[in-house]
């Protein structure tokens, strides 16, 4: 084995220049010259990271601007003040404000003096004022105006939505998850089920076409799970949140970290006043509707699935915030210098999973007693008896059949006994008749959850600000069947996966002058995942030195906990081998126990500098992340005790060969690895932001990225590097033979005869069993060059009165890949290596050889960073009523997306060709081929994959957004529309068609249109018209809330099988690890809304076998396009006013409120009859039963002060 290579050694890989870097340095030349382009005016200054930005105009009477206008802006909760001067061309700027409601003010000697109140200001904003005009009078006299509930965005291109904590306050959402609220804006796409809030919230979204990438800032610090690159840990709980933005495409150069959209979640700060509140949520089994799958098991004779499964839902929340007063001292009398805000978040859930249907053995079968052991027609399943000559017939029985088909007890193995008694009995009947399980488990999980957050906020000076939040949290999901845990089906192993979450940040924004300003903000967000037994019983049950004490294990050193192996038992029964239901197993999740560690540190830092009519700005982010974690192995073993005809000791059925403790396959890893992950980002940028008209704005910028690979750190990580392979040192493989016991393994090396099972292994001492693999310290990968992100966007008041905005923009953006294309390299030879013996004994397992199989490994040759460019042009519209309206095209390109290639494969029809024929293996007259490891290029291993920066995707849609904030009567609407023109990925590699584009890229997962409307009715009050008691109390403070969500269907894809083939036909498409086989479309499968039915979901008549020579078919994988759905979240709220600010809210929720049957899964699944070439499966076109949850009633208390 060659030394490990140093990390950062060179590896002769030459670094061409791509065709993007070209376009990106040649577009930051061109913003080089507007960067440093003439100075002059007064210009408006950039928001800082999270702070937000007020600008506006001051005209006379007559329309002319106004120099020398005193301008302050006060915020309303912390009663800090920024005062201004306007410039020469009447204008004013004041950056670097934070989130929140500001009062402003203009004063001029000899004129009124005009005071604007209610200005909301959200992070990242930039609100442009419409022009304040200052009226003839005295200081003394005032012109007090409130402010407008929405306006239009003329200083800024990027397109971005805001949702406000009024929002989250007046519409409910399912589970109090913060991302349900994302669907409230254009571009994005939610079918996530959000039963709670708590890790994961990303998954299910989609913006832009994207469903990953994206960058979750939990107050401007990176929150996610770097080892999927996507995903979030901290889960801010609803009423700790101040308000969501989403930057979702073109945004300016200072945002960066991922390619994708960037969702930012700012907590709530402390005012001036006292403010609090308290909630108490409830959800239970006898307020939800019972599901669709489990009607339709009650309407079969199982009673026990005719009432909804069992589920718990009790939230109880509260916040409070205000001032730091310290009683007997002066410290912040004012009310303007230290704020505090708390909120917890306390969650008791219990919650329904899937149904398990099992077969597990009978009483009966555990006693090696099969005499009551029936088919699905109820015809006796005869077990045979290895030590018999002659057949034995499952079906028809033989002379070698068990007398009786019982197992005496003196042959059956008594520590595989023991084994099988670990299995509950049966507890269920299969009403169908078919004898596919005895045994029905619902899995459900106890899912406790908390989060606390504090936030301080201080007023240090008048150009001073500092905050800091801190956020602990807890979850965990627990029960017989958990998430991480036990997998065979039953509560084999109670066990808890929990996430401790910690997260710290701190900003100070400190303005040295009125033209230069500067913020800096230094954070972790960290976590802890780990799973355990769920109690010391849940281990004792599984610790095989207790209840398997005689259980061998080859390498127990990696296998500390002494876990139970894996264990299946297919073959023999009615039951299906996969699927659900299925047989009963022993397993546990591969890297058990699970620990994993992300800590993410974040420092960023930005300086701003107003100089006439720029804002010019440069700013400095680093991310240091670390995330060790556990990886996977066979470390506690894996026994098949499935039938198998070609084993000597097959008995016809699984759990038979169980009890005589006849193993079918054994496998074990020598090793339980772990990773250590680690990784650097360092970006810097500088921008502009550009005046050049009063009316028309040019933001300008590049963004610059210094993407670290990811490390193992302190391991050992190993590839197969193929310029390293030398087949002269390639090990041999045992090689198929015809004997007069049959056909049989051979050894080239020494001629000795074997099992054919040996077919494809590798020989002992037959050659480098390594050949081509090396070994590195820590990577494999080695940093990319400098990437150059070009930025450019326009702002154009139209009628320069702020009420119409053209905008458009584009802008280049890189990304990471995910953490575990690298921390997986532990997982392979010679670092890890897994071992095989077949068709032995329980008694005789570690006398037995193990022998090596070729592996599947994988090759890095490069690391480009991801890319995705994005583009957007759109109006946006003050119309009637106070709606603003906006109508955008919005399209994106991804290139230089991780994908994967297969270089250990052969072209379409290379196994069929006359050399790839095996002259041992003829069936039914037909000389097969010989198994694929045999015929690879890359002799001694399985599958390679090649990870490469080639897959891509294209993006274009029409995106339309309608808001109306509460301005009167009490109504408040939201439409976000979105209409996916091309939502087009190169998914997949097919290494052998001449045109991988035109076969790969495709509209699979692509929901061509969705629409949300949300809304807030504030009831009229009754006591307008009837003014008494009565009608005040009962009838008077009402509000109907709610969302309603449409959501076309998914374009998906069919597949096929074949039935009555005749014996030895080969039916596949002759490659290795090709692209693989295909359907013929014949016509346009798709049927209208008014066409579909249950039981017709498409045409089935245009689905066809493939016609081809090589059976690819000619779909393309996008031609089934999928049931959408309707959905209605309604919430009825009665206010009870209590005095002063204080308000009691009683909420009556209703998620799914209609109970609509929501489909979510059609069967695609072709069986064609090969003789006949008709499509036989009658389930084919229709929906499987499976939808989206029933209704959900939520009942709510809610205290406000």
């Amino acid at each position: 084995m060659d030394a490990a290579i140093p990390r950062g050694s060179g590896r002769g890989f030459e670094r061409v220049a791509k065709k993007e870097d070209v376009v990106a340095r040649w577009f930051t030349s061109v913003l080089v010259v507007l960067l440093l382009a003439g100075v002059h005016g007064v210009g408006t200054a950039r928001a800082q990271g999270l702070t937000a930005q007020l600008s506006g105009v001051v005209r006379d009477a007559a329309g002319g601007v106004m120099p020398g206008v005193s301008v302050v802006v006060k915020n309303a909760g912390t009663n800090q003040v920024r005062q201004t001067i306007t410039g020469g061309d009447g204008t004013f700027v004041f950056p670097d404000l934070l989130a929140g409601t500001y009062d402003i003010t203009a004063t001029m000697s000899g004129f009124k003096t005009y005071e604007q109140k209610g200005i909301e200001l959200g992070a990242t904003d930039r609100v442009a004022l419409r022009a304040i005009s200052l009226e003839l009078g005295g200081l003394n006299e005032q012109i007090t105006v409130k402010a407008e509930a929405a306006l239009v965005q003329t200083k800024t291109a990027a397109r971005s939505g805001l949702v406000a904590r009024e929002q989250i306050d007046d519409i409910a959402v399912k589970g109090r998850d913060f991302a349900a609220y994302l669907k409230l804006l254009p571009g994005v796409v939610d079918t996530s089920n959000r039963e709670a809030p708590g890790w994961g919230s990303m998954g299910g979204l989609s913006i832009n076409g994207r469903s990953g990438g994206f960058n979750f800032s939990y107050d401007g610090v990176t929150n996610k799970d770097t080892g999927s690159n996507s995903g979030n840990y901290q889960a801010p709980a609803l009423d700790s949140i101040g308000e969501i933005r989403v930057q979702t495409s073109n945004f300016q150069a200072e945002y960066g970290r991922s390619s994708g959209a960037t969702i930012t979640v700012v907590t709530r700060a402390g005012t001036k006043e006292y403010h609090g509140s308290a909630a108490y949520y409830k959800r239970d089994t006898s307020l939800n509707a019972n599901e669709f799958s489990r009607k339709q098991q009650c309407a079969l004779g199982q009673l026990a699935q005719c009432d909804a499964p069992l589920y718990k839902f009790d939230n109880t929340a509260w916040t409070v915030g205000g001032p730091v007063l310290i009683p007997g001292l002066d410290f912040n009398h004012g009310r303007n210098k230290l704020f505090f805000f708390w909120s917890q978040d306390i969650l008791a859930r219990t919650d329904p999973g899937g149904l398990n249907q099992r077969r597990v053995p009978t009483a009966l079968e555990r006693q090696g007693d099969f005499s009551q052991t029936f088919d699905s027609q109820g015809r006796l399943i005869f077990i045979r008896d290895p030590l018999l000559a002659g057949t034995c017939s499952s079906v028809t029985g033989g002379p070698a059949c068990f007398a009786g088909n019982v197992i005496p007890g003196n042959r059956i193995d008594p520590i595989a006994q023991q084994l099988m008694n670990l299995f509950p009995l049966p507890n269920a009947d299969d009403p169908t008749g078919a004898r596919q399980y005895n045994y029905a488990f619902q899995t459900v999980q106890k899912w406790p959850r908390n989060d606390q957050v504090l936030r301080i906020d201080w007023n240090v000076d008048k150009n001073t600000t500092f905050y800091s939040r801190f956020q602990y949290g807890y979850e965990k999901r627990a029960g017989g069947v958990s998430f991480l845990g036990s997998s065979g089906g039953w509560p084999q192993y109670p066990s808890k996966y929990e996430i401790d979450t910690r997260a710290v940040v701190g900003t100070l924004l400190h303005t040295f002058n009125s033209t230069t300003f500067a913020e800096v903000t230094v954070g972790v967000n960290a976590s802890h995942q780990y799973t355990s037994p769920l109690d010391e019983a849940a281990q004792r049950a599984n610790d095989r030195s207790l209840v398997l004490p005689g259980l061998p294990q080859f390498f127990p050193a990696a296998n500390p906990l002494g876990v139970l192996p894996q264990a299946t038992f297919s073959g023999g029964l009615p039951t299906p081998n996969t699927g659900n239901p299925t047989y009963a197993s022993f397993g546990v999740e591969n890297r058990w126990p699970f620990y994993g560690f992300n800590r993410l540190w974040n420092f960023s830092t930005n300086l701003t500098k107003v100089a006439g009519a720029h804002n010019m700005k440069a700013g400095f982010f680093l991310e240091r992340t670390t995330r060790p974690a556990a990886r996977s192995s066979s470390f506690n073993g894996t026994i098949s005790f499935n039938t198998d005809g070609s084993n000597p000791l097959n008995t016809n059925i699984g759990f038979a060969n169980a009890l005589l403790g006849a193993i079918t396959q054994y496998q074990e890893s020598d090793a339980h690895p772990s990773a250590h992950g680690k990784f650097f980002n360092t970006e810097w940028y500088v921008q502009d932001n550009w005046r050049l008209r009063p009316d028309f704005t040019v933001d300008a910028g590049v963004r610059f990225y210094y993407i670290g690979p990811t490390q193992s750190t302190g391991d050992k990580v190993a590839e197969f590097v193929p310029s390293q392979y030398n087949a002269a040192q390639a090990p041999l493989l045992f090689q198929p033979t015809s004997t007069p016991q049959g056909r049989r393994a051979l050894n080239p090396l020494t001629g000795e005869i074997l099992p054919l099972v040996y077919v494809g292994r590798l020989v002992p001492n037959s050659g480098n069993f390594i050949d081509g693999m090396q070994v590195f310290d820590n990577t494999v990968l080695e940093a990319p060059p400098i990437k150059l992100a070009p930025r450019l966007g326009f702002s154009w008041d139209v009628t320069g009165d702020g009420k119409t905005a053209v905008r458009g923009g584009a802008g280049v953006f890189y990304d990471r890949f995910a953490d575990d294309n690298v921390l997986d390299l532990v997982e392979l030879p010679p670092l890890l290596n897994t071992y095989t013996t077949n068709y032995t004994t329980i008694r005789d397992l570690l006398a037995s050889p193990l022998t090596a199989t070729p592996t599947a490994v994988r090759y890095f040759p490069t690391f480009v960073p991801p890319v995705v460019y994005n583009w957007s042009l759109g109006v946006q519209r003050d119309v009637l009523w106070g709606f603003v309206a906006d109508v955008a095209y919005v399209g994106n390109a991804a290139r230089n997306q991780l994908i994967t290639r297969a270089i250990n494969g052969r072209p379409y029809g290379y196994a069929y060709q006359a050399s790839s024929l095996d002259p041992s293996n003829v069936v039914g007259g037909i000389v097969q081929p010989y198994p694929d490891d045999l015929l690879r290029s890359y002799r001694g291993y399985g599958a390679i994959t090649q990870r490469e920066f080639s897959g891509a995707s294209d993006f274009h849609s029409m995106q339309v957004s309608m808001n109306r904030r509460r301005i009167s009567h009490g109504f408040t609407l939201g439409l976000a529309y979105t209409y996916q023109i091309v939502n087009k990925s190169l998914g997949a590699i097919d290494p052998f068609v001449p045109d991988n584009r035109a076969r790969n890229y495709n509209s699979n997962g692509r929901r061509p249109h969705t629409l949300t409307v949300s809304y807030v009715y504030d009831v009229p009050r009754a006591s307008e018209r009837w003014d008494n008691l009565l009608a005040k109390a009962a009838l008077d403070n009402w509000q109907i809330s709610g969302i309603t969500s449409v959501i076309s269907g998914a374009y998906g894809s069919f597949s096929y099988s074949y039935a009555n083939v005749p014996t030895g036909t080969l039916t596949g498409t002759g490659a290795i690890n090709g692209g693989g086989s295909r359907v013929d479309i014949v016509c346009d499968p798709i049927l209208s809304r008014s066409q579909r039915t249950y039981a017709r979901q498409f045409k089935t008549e245009c689905i066809a076998p493939p016609s081809d020579q090589f059976r690819l078919g000619n779909a393309l994988n996008d031609e089934f396009h999928g049931p959408g759905f309707m959905n209605w979240d309604i919430s009825l709220f009665k206010n009870i006013p209590l005095g002063a600010a204080r308000r009691l809210q009683l909420r009556t929720e209703l998620y799914n409120a209609f109970n609509t049957n929501q489909w979510t899964t059609v069967n695609t699944n072709a069986v064609f009859d090969y003789q006949t070439k008709q499509q036989t499966n009658a389930a084919f076109g229709s929906l499987t039963g499976a939808t989206n949850s029933a209704r959900r009633i939520q009942l709510a208390a809610r205290f406000t002060f």
